[in-house]
């Protein structure tokens, strides 16, 4: 059977105020509940997807009337069988396989059956491995066979979204009135070499903020790739860890030894604006004040990058690797902008891989040193103003190095003895026996940065345990985890904050035709280690529990859900800002036949002090239908909900009522077109002001195609 692949109905869209009666008539329910019948929907690996070696995530879903039993769901990886360590919950079936497969092509297979006992077609599709941190095309060891014949596939969507506001209350919302995106992911082959292409356009792009707009082409060989556009490249986790650059990326692979290399801009220029600074304006003075009593709002310098990385071995076995990275700012790219850096890191990582199919061990290990000036906007200092401000004898004069690095009086100082910028983590994961173990030790001093991976949490040392683990044949699924780390590596702070937490996360399932009852509970403290002004004592307590059940009755198909999550927070030291947060679901949907779909919500939040007011609650009811035709080209659903929010101490009563009419139908085979239509009022009930009425429609073609 043909796998369908997973597609969000995406964006909002505006509409002229000629479809205002339309759509008004057409919405009269809830967001339509849109259920594929009787098909398989394959979230990941998409068919013909690339992943990473070693972060294979396989979650597809059952869109038939009934459950799959899971005692009877069997997933194959090319010829291996994994079905004993699968997840089925409800129609749902996910896999995590941490293990190395290979580089290169492989193939899923999904047979199973649900709860009736019925055999539901089969599912088989393909997908691609490519070394982790590498590229989104296949290897280039396993690039095409010799004389393999010449194909081509492409895969998109093309977006449209129209929005009209009506109302004084209109200026509220900060959208344009109309959107458009385009996504193109192809590839196309022969002999040795691939050639991939990634594209996404929109018309949000503006020259004012950093890109929207990605695009990206390829050419893999035999030992041998080369990117040019939005790369992503993954070197090492504390240095470059998927920041986008735009620019070149290329690697080559020969015998157990990888170079890969990446050059380009993480950041474009963006003018800010110069504002003066009024002290007796009643505002704080801002972190970035100049001399002349100036700051600058927004604006940005163009930030280029350049990281290399040579690593030894295989990920399936030992890998050493060592790398190398240098951004900095260009001053003269905008006439205003946030301060301007300089940056300079180099690391190494290990990594050592055990496997077994009963015991399988991974060890990783990495470290990185950082060297950054903060503000390059005066320049290098020289040897004479170095010595003369810190009253020492320096080595070598600064002015002379400023193509490698611009040091100055606001240069991090590498104090290696100390660690104040120095990072490293140690991480084991061990499965042993139907657990799945890890622990991982982390530091980052406060003073290390990486402009390749600009928000890693600095200021950090801690560790992690947990555990996954099934008992008594997987009825019983648990995770504990527990987690501890403090700042103020350096007592640059008034006082030392640590952190713990605790969670864990429960659930049972003793049939496929029982229950499911899930139950979570997570802890979390933050406590300053000394009495100081400023300081911190949190405490944090979240309590979740569900119901999930189905059943048949009277010749439908009933399905029952019931959650409830609770939320306290505590401060001891400044009581008053406490919170209890109370959230509740009840949802119910029925199937009178494989093609129809009917379902009915209730939710219920509020926000309240420990022995205070109610500061915030929300009622929402909402109920929602849709139609599958037995062709399976096409679907239709209808919906409506209504919130009302009751005025509380901290805001006015309002209410909003939604409708909503969304559909698909298979033009020809590989082409699908899909809408969505909806109608949106607000009215806020103390100020008139901020009502508004909303109207939109959005339009989505899906193609497929190949050869």
């Amino acid at each position: 059977m043909k796998p369908r692949s997973h597609l969000c109905t995406g964006l909002n869209s505006r509409q002229p105020k000629t479809w205002h009666r339309l759509l008004v008539l057409l919405g009269l329910f809830l967001p339509a509940l849109l259920a594929a019948q009787g098909s398989w929907l394959i979230y990941s690996p998409a068919e013909n997807g690339t992943v990473a070696d070693g972060e294979l995530v396989i979650s597809l879903r059952w869109e038939g009337s009934h459950e799959l039993d899971p005692r009877r769901t069997f997933l194959v990886l090319d010829k291996t069988n994994l079905s004993n360590r699968l997840r089925v919950q409800g129609k749902t079936i996910t896999l995590f396989h941490p293990d190395p497969v290979g580089e290169g092509r492989h193939r899923l297979t999904v047979l199973a059956r649900d709860v009736r006992g019925t055999k539901l077609p089969p599912v088989q599709w393909s997908f691609k491995v490519k070394r982790k941190g590498a590229r989104q095309a296949s290897s280039p060891q396993q690039a095409a066979a010799p004389g393999r014949e010449p194909y081509w596939q492409l895969t998109g969507t093309l977006d449209s979204r129209f929005e009209s506001l009506d109302g004084p209350g209109a200026g509220i919302r900060q959208e344009p009135n109309r959107t458009l995106n385009w996504q193109v992911e192809g590839e196309a082959g022969a002999g040795k070499w691939e050639f991939p292409l990634r594209l996404w356009l929109t018309s949000d792009e503006s020259g004012a903020a950093q890109p929207r707009n990605r695009f990206r082409v390829g050419a893999v060989g035999p030992f041998l790739e080369a990117y040019f556009g939005d790369n992503n490249p993954v070197f090492q986790e504390l240095m470059l860890n998927g920041n986008r650059v735009r620019g070149l990326q290329a690697g080559l692979h020969l015998a157990g030894i990888h170079l890969e290399v990446v050059h380009g801009e993480v950041q474009r220029a963006v003018q800010g604006q110069v504002l003066p600074f009024r002290p007796g304006a009643g505002l704080q003075p801002p972190p970035n004040l100049q001399r002349d009593s100036t700051f600058v709002v927004g604006g940005a310098f163009r930030r280029r990058l350049s990281a290399a990385r040579l690593s030894f071995g295989s990920r399936q076995t030992a890998r050493l690797g060592l790398t190398a990275l240098k951004a900095r700012d260009d001053t003269s790219s905008a006439r205003a902008g946030q301060t301007p850096m300089d940056n300079v890191v180099v690391g190494g990582d290990l990594t050592l891989n055990i496997p077994g199919e009963k015991n399988h061990l991974v060890w990783e290990s990495a470290a990185a040193l950082s060297l950054t000036t903060r503000d390059i906007s005066t320049g290098a200092s020289s040897k004479a103003e170095i010595d003369s401000l810190f009253g020492v004898d320096f080595p070598f004069d600064p002015q002379d190095y400023a193509s490698i690095i611009i040091l100055n009086t606001t240069t991090f100082p590498v104090e290696i003895q100390k660690g104040s910028s120095l990072a490293y983590y140690t991480r084991l994961n061990w499965r042993l026996a139907g657990h799945a173990l890890e622990g991982e030790y982390r530091y980052v001093g406060p003073a290390y940065r990486s402009l390749g991976n600009p928000f890693l949490r600095t200021d950090r040392r801690g560790y992690v345990l947990s555990d996954r683990f099934h008992l008594a044949g997987r009825k019983l699924q648990a995770r504990v985890s527990w987690e501890q780390f403090r700042d103020n590596q350096r007592n640059t702070q008034l006082s030392t904050r640590r952190t713990d937490r605790l969670f864990t996360r429960f659930q049972l399932s003793l049939s496929p035709r029982a229950p499911r009852i899930l139950l979570g509970v997570r802890w979390q403290r933050r406590k300053s280690l000394e009495e100081r002004p400023g300081d911190t004592d949190e405490t944090l307590w979240h309590w979740t529990g569900g119901l999930f059940y189905q059943t048949r009755l009277a010749g439908w198909n009933h399905q029952f859900q019931l959650t409830y999550n609770f939320n306290d927070r505590k401060d001891r030291i400044r009581p008053q800002s406490g919170t209890r947060t109370h959230h509740l679901m009840v949802g119910v949907s029925q199937n009178p036949t494989p093609a129809w779909l009917s379902s009915l919500t209730f939710q219920w939040l509020q926000v309240n002090r420990p022995s205070g007011p109610t500061l915030f609650r929300q009622l929402t009811l909402g109920v929602g239908l849709s139609h599958r035709w037995p062709s399976r080209k096409g679907t239709i659903g209808v919906g409506g909900q209504y919130v009302r929010t009751p005025a509380s101490s901290l805001l006015p009563g309002g209410n909003r009522i939604q409708f909503q009419l969304q559909g698909s139908w298979q033009i020809i085979q590989g082409v699908q077109f899909h809408w969505n239509a909806g109608y949106n009022r607000y009215r806020d009930e103390a100020s008139p002001e901020n009502r508004f009425s909303e109207l939109y429609i959005v339009l989505r073609q899906s193609y497929a195609l190949f050869r």
